[in-house]
């Protein structure tokens, strides 16, 4: 599941969202993990391992996008 958009207020590109995308971000985990669950898919909350960077509260910065691919790479190694 993606990161939450928290903080999208101090975003310059707040109003392009809309002032309800931050709750509606809010709610796409629990609906990933739903669906996860009901096909039998690998679920992985990425709000547990990584923040929004700092400029937008958007999109990821490059530390970040490390540690995600290093927890997508663990999670798929113990499936195998």
């Amino acid at each position: 599941a993606p990161v939450p958009m928290r903080g999208l207020e101090k975003s310059p590109f707040y109003h392009e969202f809309g002032i309800r995308a931050e709750e509606k971000s809010l709610l796409l985990a629990g609906i990933y993990a739903q669906l996860a669950h009901e096909k039998d898919w690998m679920y992985l909350d990425a709000d547990e391992i990584i923040v929004t960077g700092e400029f937008d509260h958007i999109h990821l910065e490059a530390e970040a996008h490390g540690k995600l691919a290093e927890a997508v790479f663990r999670m798929i190694a113990q499936e195998k």
